[in-house]
């Protein structure tokens, strides 16, 4: 770290900060928010964030903290320390072109120093055959998955349904066959089926990704990451093979070929993949990397953990979260063995995207050095052991030799990223975020699981920590099993576990919706911002995307688990004012909480099959730039630059370019 310039202050200059102390003081006593942020309940880990990372710029003094106390850039309410060093960055930014390993991309640089480029720490290599280029993967968590897959010890499934399969092998025969001495799944002619002549059986889904119709008999596209980057062979998903379609991808393909999104928990993890293979931030050669992502597909392995025999999950006595620490601990190994970059770190400048449920809860203690990517932000200050009422996924019973004692989330190093949201054209065409305040009647809005008090609700009392079930005890709006509302139900106040067929307008028309966890996380935040209405966090101590980045006190409220029977008279007391400063927030970083560059990479695919653009991809190209993936890297820009201990390694290992924004 270099030394930091003594300075010389003269009245004049005490004066004025005398003067901006005294203003910020009543700027805090007046506008303060109510109630707390996560950071409140881990004081030193966020004076940790404060003091690692340094900002190089000095630009207090032209871009003072608004009355909230954030920093504009690109109109995202930033932390101040992080706002302004992005803005003073991005002034002097300009475009360049990049030679790589035969390809040319256009990319914006600061200071005439590369961006943030990203290596992908997999056996990814290019063989140059003339004007053809072929792709090898012989290392990720999707090829060693299916290695795995592949070659198998063949045995039978030990299964829960009657219809499940040997997942050692593709049973080719036994669905598509229409002979009927063969016990297949579905046998039946396809032209009989589609006559209506039989039933076919309800589970007769087509559940083999390259494949469509009631028998699987037409041939589509499979999913892959990026389609293979239009170079390789796409045979199954990601390259190789993936067994159920629909598991952990952001999408699949009709009969016709037509890209169908899903609403996959997990698919979050594809689309960021996806956007950094297409980015001009990757490189291939890690001695130019800031950063290396890992690809472990974790999402993949975990929605197949139960029934799938080559997992040998039985070991594990069914806990996915071990299964899970086992399958990054072997990465790990991996890294370590094979190649020389994480031995010059300890591993600090690799990222590892933890999706499901619990998150990094169950990362091997050997990564923790790293950077975490989730949408699990328990910093596990408050709720100490695991929170889920899922108990394939609780991590208490893993052993400390493998898991360590680190928290699920460090908001010092790691970064809490939105979930997946099936694109919605028409709320975009509708504008539903930008919906004005006279057009919001509801004062607060939740529609989801209220847990075993309510029709279809969660069976166990822990679900959510509890939280929903005692929000729906005071504000239900709906009649419980004993056909009781909530202790306080009110008018204007919307809390039911009826699913509603106008789910995003009744958001849209609601001025504060609910934010409360599930089985760990829960997609209420992206769902909030989505539809402009101020989100209402209810959870002590567990991070939001970018809370550790963005001012959260701009454009959301947190109110603590033990004033939810206060909830009502806490939000009355926000003013006009207030509320429509809020809005406007939430109305300029919506996108922010959206894979718009992840959806436009297949709006691209698409075109190129078919001559009319989906409505999907005409509507999101209409949108700005600052989606989900731009404000990963402007994060990553503004922690390569002022992390010191980046800072020194960076120099050790640049090229002589200049230095950006120094």
């Amino acid at each position: 770290m270099q030394p930091r310039r003594s300075c010389a202050c003269t009245w004049p200059f005490g004066a004025a900060v005398i003067s901006l102390a005294v203003l910020v003081a009543l700027t805090h006593l007046l506008f303060t928010p109510l109630f707390p942020s996560p950071f409140d309940y881990f004081q030193q880990s966020n004076q940790s964030l404060d003091d690692d990372w340094v900002v190089d710029l000095d630009l207090s003094d032209q871009l003072p903290p608004n009355l909230n106390g954030s920093v504009t850039y690109r109109g995202a309410p930033w932390k101040p320390e992080i706002g302004r060093w992005l803005a003073g960055c991005g002034s002097s930014s300009f475009p360049v072109e990049i030679v790589e390993v035969a390809r040319i991309v256009k990319t914006t640089v600061m200071d005439r120093e590369f961006a943030i480029r990203i290596w992908d720490n997999a056996d990814v290599f290019m063989d140059m055959l003339g004007n053809h280029v072929r792709w090898h993967c012989n290392w990720s968590a999707t090829s060693q998955l299916l290695k795995i897959v592949h070659l198998g010890n063949g045995s039978p499934a030990k299964t829960r349904d009657p219809e499940s399969t040997d997942w050692t092998k593709v049973d080719i025969d036994n669905i598509f066959s229409t002979n009927a001495s063969k016990p297949g799944w579905c046998n039946m002619d396809p032209h009989d089926a589609y006559a209506s002549k039989f039933k076919i059986k309800e589970n007769c889904n087509c559940p083999y990704d390259g494949t469509s119709g009631l028998l699987c008999e037409i041939p589509t596209m499979c999913s892959c990451l990026n389609q293979c980057s239009g170079r390789g062979h796409c045979h199954g998903g990601f390259c190789q093979g993936r067994h159920y379609k629909i598991e952990c991808v952001n999408r699949i393909y009709s009969g016709d070929n037509r890209t169908h999104w899903t609403e996959q928990l997990y698919g979050a993890q594809m689309a960021l993949y996806e956007s950094i293979l297409a980015s001009p931030h990757r490189t291939l050669n890690g001695e130019e990397a800031d950063f290396f992502y890992v690809p472990v597909l974790d999402s993949c392995i975990i929605t197949r953990a139960d029934d799938a025999p080559h997992f040998s999950n039985k070991e594990r006595d069914f806990r996915r979260c071990f299964m899970a620490l086992d399958y990054y601990k072997k990465a790990y190994d991996h890294i370590v063995e094979q190649y020389p970059y994480w031995n010059r770190s300890s591993g600090r400048d690799h990222m590892w995207f933890f999706s499901w449920d619990e998150g990094a809860c169950c990362a091997p203690k050997e990564i923790w050095n790293s950077m975490m990517l989730v949408h699990w932000g328990n910093t596990n200050t408050k709720h100490k052991n695991s929170t889920t009422a899922y108990w394939p996924d609780n991590w208490d019973s893993i052993p400390s030799e493998r898991r360590g004692n680190h928290p699920c989330f460090d908001p010092k190093k790691d970064l809490v990223l939105p979930a997946w949201k099936v694109p919605n054209p028409r709320a975009v065409r509708l504008k539903l975020w930008a919906r004005p305040r006279i057009d919001r009647k509801t004062l607060f809005y939740f529609n989801g699981n209220l847990g075993p008090g309510y029709k279809h609700g969660r069976p166990e009392n822990s679900y959510s920590m509890g939280l929903r079930q005692k929000l729906a005890d005071e504000f239900g709006s709906t009649p419980n099993k004993e056909g009781k509302f909530g202790k306080q139900q009110t008018p204007n106040v919307i809390v039911t576990s009826l699913k509603s067929p106008t789910y995003y307008e009744e958001m849209a028309s609601s001025l504060f919706c609910g934010v409360l966890p599930g089985d760990g996380w829960s997609g209420r935040m992206e769902d909030s911002m989505l539809n402009g209405c101020i989100p209402v966090i209810i959870q002590d101590g567990i991070c939001l995307p970018y809370e550790n980045v963005l001012n959260y006190n701009s454009f959301a409220v947190r109110i603590l688990e033990d004033d939810i029977p206060n909830l009502v008279s806490i939000l009355q007391q926000y003013n006009e004012t207030v509320i429509e400063h809020m809005l406007s927030n939430v109305r300029s970083i919506w996108q922010r909480f959206l894979y718009r560059d992840s959806i436009l990479l297949e709006a691209i695919r698409q075109r190129e099959l078919f001559s009319k653009d989906d409505d999907w991809a005409l509507e999101f190209s209409k949108l700005g730039d600052d989606d989900v993936f731009a404000t990963f890297i402007q994060v990553l820009h503004f922690k390569l630059h002022n992390d010191p201990w980046r800072r020194t390694l960076r120099r050790q290992y640049e090229t002589g370019l200049p230095k950006a924004c120094t």
